[in-house]
């Protein structure tokens, strides 16, 4: 099973409009609000919360790294194998649920601890491209981790909250044996 994590932090409707993007591409999804202020009935609003869709908040700003790990700790007690993280203002640009699926079929019996897209943004020259590639290291938001791999890692590095837990978690994956594999197809456009 697949899920995914988003989080939010003074969210657009936009932003939150993203998540309809995969919502009905994945079987479970939890939103983590980081904001001060809780922003579910405006969330339920755009996304119509369901029974696989979860709503966190605690009123306050957990950090981008704690609260990708309490959605990734709830998904894989729901019995996720996969998870998509992604920042609230990240935009899907194909069908990278399918694309992560043949990529999970291809690498099987790899140890990848992380697919990644290609990330598209304004001042960015990357372009989609056929195939795969091992990175060093990739944004987090449109990645897919793998739960088992994240659980032996421990997560995210919490003290880091906001920058550079993408670099840290990509680079304890290559030391711990893991792979990165960057898919060529999957486009994600990211602010």
């Amino acid at each position: 099973m697949i899920g995914a994590v988003v989080v939010l932090y003074n969210p657009t409707k936009e932003e939150i409009q993203n998540i309809n993007c995969y919502k009905n591409n994945v079987d479970y999804i939890v939103i983590i609000d980081n904001s001060d202020a809780n922003n579910k009935e405006m969330v339920d609003k755009i996304v119509h919360l369901t029974s696989n869709t979860l709503y966190y908040s605690e009123n306050t700003n957990l950090g981008l790294a704690k609260g990708f790990n309490i959605g990734v700790n709830l998904l894989i007690n729901q019995g996720c194998e996969w998870v998509l993280l992604f920042d609230a203002d990240s935009q899907i640009e194909s069908d990278i649920i399918t694309i992560y699926n043949s990529a999970i079929e291809k690498y099987k019996n790899n140890s990848v601890a992380v697919f990644s897209p290609v990330h598209v943004f304004d001042r960015s020259k990357r372009k989609p491209y056929p195939g795969y590639k091992s990175v060093n290291w990739s944004m987090t938001s449109g990645c897919l981790y793998n739960c088992e791999i994240f659980k032996k890692q421990q997560g995210f590095f919490e003290k880091l909250f906001v920058d550079g837990l993408d670099m840290d978690y990509c680079l304890r994956s290559h030391e711990n044996g893991y792979e990165v594999i960057e898919c060529g197809e999957a486009v994600l456009k990211h602010n």
